[in-house]
């Protein structure tokens, strides 16, 4: 019995030990099984953005736009799950993988069900790239260093501050063969200009949906036909404003279409006529296509229909620039955004040049350049003020020009500048810019009537720059999107400017990028890094990334930077001092934060003071109410008097009430 009971005890403590050495193991596995599932959750939720996220837990709305992408071309079990998920297919793309759909904030965790899910995010609201500013405000300015700045800027047309286009257009240089998509507000009848086509796809849900009566596409906003004016008005409505009559022409440029040898001198033998209103590339074919509403907003999902039908038809449509005066902010990495993804694949696939807004969020300080200009294969261009004559010397960079790097990716931008502050350009009748800014409205000599407004933005600026492309296609066929966008770098005009992040490469010289050589195979705009050890800059080598010395740093920057003369570093930078870090900034995905500016939600895409660019302003806002001391510096609430201006977090405070709007 003893003997037996002994024996018991032995099994049962053997019994017990591997009891619990399964417990144990059992605990670990479970453990391991928890880290899987949370990584895994982890790795699920990295495929929604975070807007999304925050959209989804408000609770407010039953059912959420958003733009899907997959990792392969989307297929009909890809939509259907989307309907069993309740939700709603509203688009198919396939210049990038995916659709755009409403989709309960429930199901998106169902959604992820889907393996070949590659990210979801919202669909974003965007504006056009102008502004409805008329205050009389005062203004932070980038001047050139010793330039005396005049106090009024004046309207403009758009080819007044490039006097060689005189030359150009008498010898035939016009733009003529060369087509230009614009994306924006739409078109309305105007005598300066008689678009190829018009389409709409505002509101037009479905795959291939879009409207091509002239009420869905006229432009009830007015932003559109300002756009195409610039790009290829022909100033027919006021050519009265020319001593000579309009003998030979018709549509107010030159008939002549001798191909630009580079011998200026050389005219035709008669007298053609040049309206001063004239658009850049007069001679250019424009295709408008309607993506933004009466007030000036849409949806990415409809810009990315208009990009759709550019890539669907890109065989029969000799479409070879797109312009996109238009964006919203940089809410994901490019690799994530949609915006970024199709007008790279018309970039690569189709050779097309894609030249966009910067943006107007320049009053806002660094890391403000709106999407898609944030990709680092686009044309993207910021905005400078002058001030009604051709030195480019006392030029200034507008106040509302957006600056560079990009968040999140830290690239390089703006790619370069032009004038963009008070253009004048087509008007459309009875729209919205019409009708509540008359006095904006430009009345040409001999015409009772106005047929052009004047307009501010980094939208204007984009459309100088898609004409002056427009007349390098045409003087050299062929050149790659690459190529053109070196070019334009490279021959801009060397300012000396305080800041590359607001300037780019430097001014358009539009007689040099025509005159241009050279060729690349790639052309991104470099990135930046910081050294956080010794506060210095590190800027990616353009002439190791485009695989050539000739296009380096160097050449293709702004004199008046200091850069360090170590040579490249291991992985492909080079480091500057110019650009020392202060202590007013900090470095944190990808923002420059300023003391005083916050980005909350969208820069404050909110009810209220919103003006035309989409951003919020505050009623109260006074810029400064101070006289300087008698010395000529003075400390006002943590910035600094300066040689006689105020150094407000990186920008110069020109003396006086100066306003470039």
């Amino acid at each position: 019995m003893f003997a037996h009971s002994k024996e018991f005890m032995r099994n049962t403590a053997l019994l017990l030990i591997a009891s619990m050495t399964l417990t144990l193991a059992g605990t670990a596995s479970a453990r391991d099984a928890d880290e899987q599932h949370e990584r895994r959750d982890e790795k699920r939720e990295e495929r929604l953005s975070e807007r999304l996220l925050d959209e989804a837990e408000e609770g407010k709305r039953e059912k959420i736009d958003v733009i899907i992408t997959y990792t392969q071309p989307p297929g009909a079990a890809d939509e259907d799950h989307i309907s069993e998920n309740d939700g709603r297919l509203r688009r198919k793309y396939t210049v990038i993988d995916g659709h755009a759909a409403s989709v309960s904030p429930k199901k998106l965790e169902k959604l992820l069900d889907n393996p070949r899910i590659e990210h979801i995010v919202l669909d974003e609201a965007l504006m056009s790239s102008a502004t409805e500013d008329t205050t009389a405000r005062i203004s932070l300015q980038d001047a050139p260093t010793g330039a005396s700045t005049p106090s009024v800027s004046l309207p403009t047309s758009p080819t007044f501050p490039f006097p060689e286009l005189n030359d150009l257009h008498l010898n035939g240089l016009n733009g003529q063969g060369v087509g230009v998509a614009i994306i924006d507000s739409g078109f309305t009848s105007h005598p300066d200009l008689q678009p190829v086509l018009s389409l709409s796809f505002v509101n037009a849900e479905g795959y291939d949906k879009y409207e091509a009566d002239y009420e869905a596409t006229r432009d009830d906003y007015g932003h559109g036909n300002h756009i195409a004016g610039i790009i290829a008005g022909s100033g027919a409505s006021a050519q009265g404003n020319m001593a000579i009559a309009p003998t030979y022409s018709l549509d107010g440029y030159s008939t002549d279409t001798t191909t630009y040898s580079g011998n200026l001198s050389l005219a035709p033998s008669y007298e053609p006529v040049l309206s001063s209103y004239r658009g850049i590339a007069p001679g250019a074919s424009v295709y408008m296509l309607r993506a933004m509403d009466s007030e000036g907003r849409g949806r990415t999902s409809d810009v990315l229909a208009a990009l759709e039908w550019i890539h669907k038809n890109a065989d029969d449509y000799p479409i070879h620039v797109v312009n996109l005066s238009l964006g919203h902010p940089v809410y994901e990495a490019t690799a994530d955004d949609p915006l970024v993804q199709a007008v790279e694949k018309l970039w690569t696939k189709h050779d097309i040049v894609v030249v966009c807004s910067a943006g107007n969020l320049g009053r806002y300080g660094y890391g403000t350049v709106t999407s898609p200009g944030n990709s680092p294969r686009v044309i993207t261009v910021g905005s400078v003020t002058h001030w009604g004559d051709t030195d480019a010397a006392n030029d200034i960079i507008s106040t509302f020009s957006s600056r560079g790097f990009t968040r999140i990716d830290r690239v390089v931008k703006p790619d370069l500048v032009t004038p963009g502050n008070r253009v004048i350009s087509l008007l459309a009748d009875n729209s919205h810019l019409e009708v509540n800014f008359p006095e904006r409205l430009i009345t040409a000599p001999y015409r009772v009537e106005a047929d052009y407004l004047q307009m501010s933005g980094t939208s204007m600026s984009a459309a100088v720059v898609s004409g002056a492309v427009a007349l390098m296609l045409q003087n050299e066929p062929g050149l790659s999107p690459d190529t053109v966008k070196a070019r334009l770098m490279r021959s801009a005009k060397k300012v000396d400017f305080s800041d590359v992040f607001a300037t780019g490469a430097g001014l358009l010289d539009i007689y040099a990028a025509v005159s241009e050589s050279g060729y690349v195979n790639q052309a991104p705009s470099p990135r930046v890094t910081r050294d956080e050890a010794q506060g210095l800059m590190g800027f990616e080598e353009t002439g190791v990334s485009w695989g050539d010395m000739q296009w380096s740093l160097d050449a293709l920057w702004s004199d008046g930077y200091s850069w360090l003369q170590d040579g490249v570093d291991a992985d492909g930078f080079v480091w500057s001092d110019g650009f020392m870090w202060l202590q007013d900034y900090s470095w944190l995905d990808g923002y420059l934060w300023l003391q005083g500016y916050y980005w909350l939600q969208g820069y404050g895409w909110l009810q209220g003071d919103i003006w035309l660019d989409g951003y919020l302003w505050l009623q109260d806002t006074n810029w400064a109410e101070h006289d300087l001391s008698v010395d000529g510096y003075s400390t006002l609430d943590g910035y600094h008097w300066l040689q006689g201006y105020y150094w407000l977090q990186g920008y110069y405070w020109l003396q006086g009430t100066q306003n470039d709007e």
